[in-house]
């Protein structure tokens, strides 16, 4: 006997899986190029690879799940990659300015964790967003 009595949307498991597999990649991309630069020669260059191999990846398996994806839900999600993008800019545009008073910069790494927070943040807004205009038009 099944331990979910109603019946199992294969579709909404294949969304989850795509995305726990997008983030996955995406953290163990940052993951790799931070730990890269402290090692040397011949090991740096294969985490390096190892590193645009997961962000490669991860890019593909975000396209994938923007193709499975309905048009409700294709909205939300434009909007949290607006948010993220949005906010990246502003981060680097943020982090140059530091850099030209002679403050240090974050590390390559940060950028790639920080998009991924934003995506993440701006996912959840602009859900929120969604269901609460939804709701307010209903």
């Amino acid at each position: 006997m099944s331990p979910r009595p109603d019946p199992v949307d294969l579709q909404v498991i294949k969304k989850s899986t795509l995305l726990r597999l997008f983030y996955f990649l995406a953290f163990g991309s940052s993951v790799a190029f931070g730990f890269a630069s402290s090692l040397h020669k011949p090991l740096q260059e294969i985490l390096f690879a190892l590193s645009f191999l997961g962000a490669t990846l991860a890019v593909v398996t975000l396209y994938r799940f923007l193709r499975l994806i309905d048009q409700f839900e294709r909205e939300y999600t434009r909007g949290a990659l607006l948010f993220a993008f949005v906010g990246l800019l502003s981060v680097l545009v943020i982090e140059a300015f530091m850099e030209s008073f002679g403050l240090g910069h974050l590390p390559a790494y940060g950028n790639v964790v920080f998009a991924v927070i934003l995506w993440t943040v701006g996912l959840a807004y602009s859900s929120w967003q969604q269901h609460w205009r939804r709701g307010y038009e209903e």
